[in-house]
């Protein structure tokens, strides 16, 4: 959802979960990916084959 460009209020509504969730969920891939920002995480992602080209 994040590699679409789905806001945080978007990908909560969507999961039925609380914008809190949705924002731990992203720190923590974020951290895992080692990345900064949305975009450099998606990036990440595609260098490791976690998401496609």
């Amino acid at each position: 959802m994040i590699a679409r460009g789905s806001t945080t209020e978007i990908i909560s509504q969507q999961l039925y979960i609380s914008v809190h969730t949705v924002r731990t969920h992203i720190r923590n891939t974020l951290q895992k990916l080692d990345a900064h920002s949305r975009v450099e995480a998606v990036e990440n992602a595609r260098e490791r084959g976690i998401l496609p080209r």
